[in-house]
Parts: structure tokens; C-alpha cells; sequence
């Protein structure tokens, strides 16, 4: 290889060739309004902690954005069929990961999830990689190597979920176990799993997770502010009612970018997991929804890379990576709307979060790999 294959505008040039430049500048356009939503949402916390209105949005972007458009021009240049044959020891050692966050001295707590990991003053979750991990290796089950039947691929693929649940239920970490949860029943699907199978999945899960909520009278109280969001709207029901209370005094055009009124200390997880009430309220209901249709879109983009795939592998992992991130976009604008339950889950390529948004990036690179190989 020549030493000018190795600048960047030439490693920048090899990954984008043959691959689906659509996507790309869907997520790419993702990236850049969520970066100036966090700007806006974070400047008075980030005054208010660093005396610096845009510490927040230069640490996303040194931690986050970078390093991952980086991962994923150089994960779209790699063959992603390569990964078959290393998934189970790319999951084993996303799973190692995950069983060191009960390590005392590595683990770090951050609210009631004890989800990340430190190294050297040097903080990650890797939960976010193991998504990744999951789903190369569970689409490697899934495919088999072609003398065996859908059904019967099934258990062994299945076993790897109880892993994770394994890993995720102690931390606890409610929200990605079921992310976890949606990218598999896509990927079983998609593989031609008899449906009696996918059925067995979403009734055992749905139980399970619900016994799961019940089971912990925080995550019970989520589930009752949920179905009654009015009971104690300065307790555990204020995040869902300052949330619903920012969307609706944004109204069709909204209140101008910069003129939130619910980010100065009202919204709680205002960066976080409640950043597309700010959307809502600053721009209105117009880009709101047009937010919710690029969200489609990337994902409507990413089924048709699927169904182009030239392998079963390829497509199982471009069905379960782009079930994650829409399942996860919908959760969290569906908790924020007080549709569904709170789950704390981050929105993919908006909210603050340098491991998140890395990994999201990271994945996008695996499915624009996948593009480059399709069939046309």
C-alpha cells in the first residue's frame, strides 16, 4: 500500500467508494443538528458547571463525533464478512467488558445505573460497543453455515440475549436490555425464523420486562406515572410533565433556537435523555416532525441495504443495527411525548455522549460496508 493511501482524504475517498452516500448524508445531517440542539440545550448547565457555554459541545465532539466518523470511515472500508469468523470472540470480549463494570475501582455510578467504566480518568460505557458486538455475533448464529434450518439456529442465538440480559438486569439498565430485545426479534425475523418463535420471543420479553419494572418500586413508579402522568407532578411524574410542558409551548413554529425556556433548570436530563423536548419547544412542531421523518428515513435507507445485501450475514447485521438505533430514537421521543414509559435511553446522534454517539457512528460504518458490497 502506498504511503498516500494512508492520508486522510484518501482513506476518506477508498470508504466512499460504492458506498450508499445517501445514508451517509442522512446521518451526517443527524449529526450536525444534533450537535447544534446540544449547543443550545447544554450552554446554561455547562455556564452554570464550567463557566463555558460550550464546554459540553466541544467534549461531544473531541470524545464523540470525531472519533467516531474516524471508526466509521474505517469500519466502511473493511469487508464486514471478516467479522463472521471473530463475532463469538468479538462478543466474548464485548461481554468481559460489561462483567468489569462490577469491578470496584473500574465501575462507575451514574445516577442508579452502574454502566460505565474507567480507565486512567479515561470513562466509557460499554454498553454501547456490546450492541455492536451482539448484534455481529448473533446475526453469525443466526446464518449458520447453511445446513441447518432457521428454527434450529434460533436457541443458540437466543442463548446469547440471556447474556446480555445477564449482564444488563444487575447494573440495572432497563432501556437497553429492551434494545437488546428489538434488534434481536429483527434479526430473527429477517432470518426466517418460524413466527410461533418470534411470538415465544415478544410474550416471554414483554413479561419478563414487566416483572422486571414491577419488581423495583422506582421503575414501578415510572410505569405508574406512565399510565397516570398526573399523580405527582413534582416527584417522580415532573420529568414527563416539564417534557410535555416544553413540547407544547413550542406549538407549530416554536419559540426560536436559543430561546428554550424549560433548559434553564427545569427540564430534568436536559442533554441527555430529554433533549427532544428542546427540539420541540425551540423549533416547533414542524421541524419536530421533520426530525421524526429523518429518522424514518435512515432507517427506510438501511432496509434497502438489507434487502440488497449479497449474504444472509450482511443483511441480518443491517436489520439488527438499524433496529437499534430506530427502536432507540422511538423510545426516547415516544417517553418524552408520554407515549411510552421512561427508560432513560439517550437519542441516537443528538444527545450528549461521546460512547454513544461513537458506537452509532461506528455502526453506520458497518452498513455503509455492507453498501459497498451490495448488489445494485
Amino acid at each position: 500500500m502506498s504511503r498516500a493511501t494512508w492520508l486522510p482524504i484518501d482513506m476518506v475517498k477508498t470508504a466512499l467508494h460504492k458506498t450508499d452516500r445517501v445514508l451517509l448524508a442522512l446521518v451526517l445531517v443527524n449529526v450536525v443538528f444534533g450537535t447544534i440542539i446540544l449547543a443550545s440545550a447544554s450552554a446554561p448547565i455547562s455556564v452554570s458547571r464550567f463557566h463555558d457555554p460550550w464546554h459540553y459541545v466541544w467534549h461531544q465532539i473531541v470524545a464523540g463525533v470525531i472519533p467516531g466518523l474516524a471508526l466509521m470511515f474505517v469500519l466502511a472500508r473493511i469487508d464486514y464478512r471478516r467479522y463472521k469468523k471473530y463475532s463469538f470472540f468479538i462478543f466474548g470480549g464485548a461481554l468481559l467488558l460489561m462483567v468489569m463494570v462490577f469491578v470496584p475501582g473500574l465501575s462507575a455510578t451514574y445516577g442508579t445505573a452502574k454502566s460505565w467504566l474507567n480507565f486512567g480518568g479515561l470513562s466509557f460505557q460499554p454498553t454501547e460497543f456490546f450492541k455492536i458486538a451482539f448484534i455481529l455475533y448473533v446475526s453469525a448464529m443466526l446464518k449458520g453455515d447453511g445446513s441447518k434450518k432457521p428454527g434450529e439456529l434460533f436457541f443458540p442465538a437466543l442463548f446469547a440475549l440471556f447474556l446480555a440480559a445477564a449482564v444488563l438486569i444487575p447494573q440495572p439498565d432497563l432501556g437497553s436490555l429492551i434494545l437488546f430485545c428489538a434488534a434481536f426479534i429483527g434479526m430473527v425475523m429477517a432470518a426466517g425464523t418460524p413466527l410461533s418463535y418470534v411470538f415465544f420471543v415478544i410474550v416471554s420479553g414483554v413479561a419478563a420486562l414487566y416483572a422486571y419494572a414491577k419488581a423495583a418500586p422506582y421503575r414501578a413508579a415510572r410505569l405508574t406515572v406512565f399510565l397516570h402522568p398526573e399523580l405527582d407532578p413534582q416527584g417522580i411524574g415532573y420529568q414527563i410533565n416539564q417534557a410535555i410542558l416544553a413540547i407544547g409551548s413550542g406549538g407549530i413554529f416554536g419559540l426560536g433556537l436559543g430561546h428554550s425556556r424549560q433548559k434553564f433548570s427545569y427540564l430534568p436530563e436536559v442533554i441527555n435523555d430529554s433533549i427532544f423536548p428542546i427540539i420541540g419547544e425551540e423549533l416547533g412542531f414542524f421541524f419536530a416532525a421533520a426530525y421524526v421523518v429523518l429518522i424514518v428515513a435512515i432507517f427506510l435507507r438501511v432496509l434497502k441495504i438489507a434487502r440488497a445485501a449479497d449474504d444472509g450475514y450482511g443483511r441480518l447485521i443491517t436489520v439488527g443495527i438499524g433496529t437499534w438505533l430506530v427502536a432507540q430514537s422511538f423510545l426516547n421521543i415516544g417517553a418524552m411525548l408520554g407515549l411510552l414509559p421512561l427508560t432513560g435511553l439517550p437519542l441516537p446522534f443528538v444527545s450528549y455522549g461521546g460512547t454513544a454517539m461513537a458506537a452509532s457512528l461506528a455502526a453506520v460504518g458497518i452498513v455503509l460496508s455492507v453498501s459497498r458490497t451490495a448488489s445494485k
